[in-house]
């Protein structure tokens, strides 16, 4: 790694949570119809169009949050599996050699 490079697994782990609750906070499918019909004069079809197509642009960014997220936790376990196994390879290096010097008489 270069110098100043950190990835912190659990920092990962917090910003997947974090796009998963704006995710859900956008509301489930449907929740942005206007549930009946809307008297606003000749604006109405207008402002149903608008409302629904309101809706479905949120569903998309629901269901981008929600694979990004996805994302970003797989990011984060591979980066801690990987670590771990780095660093089993590593205490396994530092274990001494056998000596190089002669073992017993000639």
């Amino acid at each position: 790694m270069t110098d100043g490079y950190v990835v912190d697994p659990e920092v990962l782990r917090s910003v997947a949570g974090t796009l998963r609750s704006r995710a859900d906070a956008n509301g489930s499918p449907g929740t942005y119809g206007l549930g009946g019909r809307v008297d606003a004069g000749r604006s109405s079809g207008e402002i149903a169009k608008a409302v629904k197509w309101l809706g479905e642009e949120l569903e998309k960014a629901t269901t981008s949050l929600d694979a990004l997220a996805d994302n970003l936790q797989g990011v984060a376990d591979r980066y801690r599996a990987t670590d771990e196994g780095s660093a089993r390879d590593y205490d396994g290096a530092r274990t001494p050699a056998p000596s190089a010097g002669p073992v017993g008489p000639r």
